[in-house]
């Protein structure tokens, strides 16, 4: 099998000469504009002649990317094949169908699926939304963990269900930020730990060689660019992994190569590869990053409310009055606002800053309210800090997790047929085990963010790294 890297998460799999695209980003800006690639995508339409199927691994827009899919040709669009997880609604097969995709398949949770004669595809699912691809042709393997974050009971599935793992496809860095305020004693602590699971993750699939990847972009916001001076760097991941005896490998962008030459992970072509994408970090500071004018108070207010209105209809009153008000300093407004997820009220109060729970920009906030995804994004674009009643705030954004993934908790939604079999099947596939694996993963980084004393305050605008 070979590899060729296009960007971010996105890269073209030839197994045996079916050609399997995943998560096609080659356009745009992500996550609100607050994404954006490192480098130019190795993208041309000549390219799409011999890809037989498109793997999207989830609905985020570093991974579903409407612009590039919506941009591709139409001819493509017909002919292609776009495989997805199994889940409990048809949003994203839907969606594609708007697009122009005719041609669907579902890929159950854990389950080694025959795509063609000779190749054979694994879907591995994690937490709510979240999912990998092995790939398996003759005797090699690969897979492509992308951003799931997979534990080490995860890894003794995949392996007992694969067999083996030759390659690991894996992020590498910082991918958002739980807005804690001392991020300066915080986010190393979280570089640190995605290192960490890199490493985890291919010592307890056994693999080959590691291919970092999912990480190719920048945080370009004027609010978020602090969180670049965080991130983990290809020279620091390669001299990482080979500390600790794991052989690794990067590719640069369109670069192709043969699983067993990156299974070799040395010579010339992995240190040019390297310093390429080094060369790429080094200049981050020069990128390009945007600055959003502030939204007016009352366009945000008319969101709040529509935001509740949509909640009220999908969850149970006695839920969204667990969620007490958040109060949530405006810092281009300079004004602190309260927000009740119940009524959908978000008025001023006149107090300080001091006050607040949350701080964020006028623009991200009326974004996290305008879609289901809103807050989540909002989460990963790491655009705001929590100054205080964090687990207020956690709640809300689990629930709006919940809204988006269209897994609602009132009862006359909840006792439908296909979200009861799909919440089976992820149940009998490790949900459960999942769920407290990530809450472990919030609680000991919640720890971190407590032992050390909070950073001051950010005034309006941006905090400084």
């Amino acid at each position: 099998m070979d590899i060729t890297l296009i960007s971010h998460a996105s890269v073209v799999i030839d197994a045996g000469g079916t050609r399997i695209w995943t998560d096609p980003w080659t356009l745009s800006r992500a996550f609100n504009n607050s994404w954006s690639l490192i480098g130019k995508p190795a993208y041309s339409p000549d390219m799409l002649d011999e890809v037989e199927y498109v793997w999207i691994s989830h609905e985020h827009p570093d991974h579903f990317n409407v612009p590039t899919l919506k941009s591709l040709p139409d001819t493509f669009k017909q002919r292609v094949t776009v495989l997805f997880q199994q889940q409990n609604s048809e949003k994203i097969f839907n969606a594609l169908h708007q697009f122009g995709f005719r041609n669907f398949q579902s890929l159950p949770n854990g389950r080694v699926v025959t795509l063609k004669e000779g190749v054979d595809v694994y879907c591995y699912q994690a937490s709510f939304g979240d999912s990998c691809l092995g790939i398996r042709h003759g005797d090699e393997t690969i897979f492509n963990i992308n951003d799931a974050e997979l534990s080490a009971s995860d890894c003794r599935r995949v392996l007992k269900d694969l067999g083996k793992v030759d390659l690991v496809l894996n992020q590498f860095s910082l991918a958002g930020y739980n807005g804690y305020l001392n991020y300066e004693q915080v986010l190393p602590t979280l570089a640190r730990e995605k290192l960490a699971r890199l490493l985890n993750n291919h010592r307890e699939l056994h693999a080959g060689v590691t291919v970092p990847f999912a990480s190719f972009v920048y945080f370009s916001a004027d609010d978020n660019r602090f969180l670049n001076a965080y991130a983990n760097s290809p020279q620091v991941v390669a001299a990482w992994m080979q500390a600790n005896g794991a052989p690794v490998r990067f590719l640069f962008l369109g670069e192709r190569a043969s699983l067993r030459d990156l299974v070799d992970a040395g010579g010339e072509a992995a240190e040019r590869s390297l310093s390429q994408w080094q060369a790429m970090y080094d200049r981050i500071d020069e990128l390009e990053y945007t600055h959003d004018a502030p939204v007016a108070l009352e366009e945000i207010q008319a969101l709040a409310s529509a935001f509740s209105a949509s909640l009220r209809q999908y969850f149970p009153a006695l839920l969204l009055r667990r969620v007490k008000p958040l109060r949530f300093y405006i810092r281009d407004l300079d004004l602190v606002t309260c927000f009740d997820a119940a009524s959908g009220t978000l008025a001023p109060t006149g107090e300080p800053q001091q006050a607040a729970d949350i701080l964020v920009n006028a623009q991200p906030l009326a974004a996290a309210f305008r879609f289901p995804s809103g807050f989540e994004t909002l989460a990963v674009s790491g655009r705001f800090l929590v100054q205080q009643h964090f687990r207020n705030w956690q709640l809300l954004k689990s629930i709006t997790i919940l809204w988006n993934n269209q897994i609602y908790l009132r009862a006359r939604y909840l006792l439908n047929g296909r979200l009861l079999r799909y919440l089976a099947m992820r149940v009998k596939g490790g949900l459960l085990r999942q769920m407290m694996a990530k809450a472990k993963m919030r609680a000991a980084a919640m720890r971190a963010a407590t032992a050390q004393p909070a950073a001051a305050p950010p005034t309006a605008g941006a905090p400084e790294a």
